[in-house]
């Protein structure tokens, strides 16, 4: 198999882990700030539509942009978004905005562009292993 299929896997392995704590510990984390519950709720639901609202940026915009180009900006958004998180802890538009772009997942396993792109990607490298190497590719997101 190409070079490429392994780091595809290997990165959906830490990105998955890492979205799994994120998932947990994004609710924990606002709630121990002092919001309430319902700015919490709101909060999750703010994940969810940057999630929706990347993948339909994707589809409109995949092949113009690039996906290698488009995997670099929605990984860029998430490390902003990470840095607005943890020091911006008092600004609930500030959070709003860093839960909007982040890509996080609300579920552990993942939602958001990454997988879009590298489940669209993998058919070039795979060739005729194509069902094995997305059945490992889900189980390493599910795992």
């Amino acid at each position: 198999m190409h070079r490429s299929v392994y780091l595809i896997l290997f990165v959906k392995g830490l990105r998955t882990f890492v979205f799994g704590m994120v998932s947990v510990l994004t609710p924990i984390y606002l709630a121990m700030l002092g919001f309430s519950p319902i700015y919490v709720g709101a909060s999750i639901f703010l994940v969810v539509l940057g999630n929706v609202s990347s993948n339909i940026l994707l589809t409109w915009f995949g092949d113009v942009i690039g996906r290698r180009r488009l995997l670099i900006i929605f990984s860029l958004l998430t490390f902003v978004s990470g840095i607005l998180l943890s020091s911006s802890s008092l600004y609930p538009p500030i959070l709003a905005l860093a839960l909007f772009m982040g890509n996080i997942s609300t579920t552990g396993t993942e939602a958001g562009p990454f997988q879009s792109i590298e489940v669209g990607v993998l058919p070039r490298f795979t060739g005729n292993r194509l069902g094995r190497v997305l059945g490992i590719y889900n189980l390493i997101g599910y795992t």
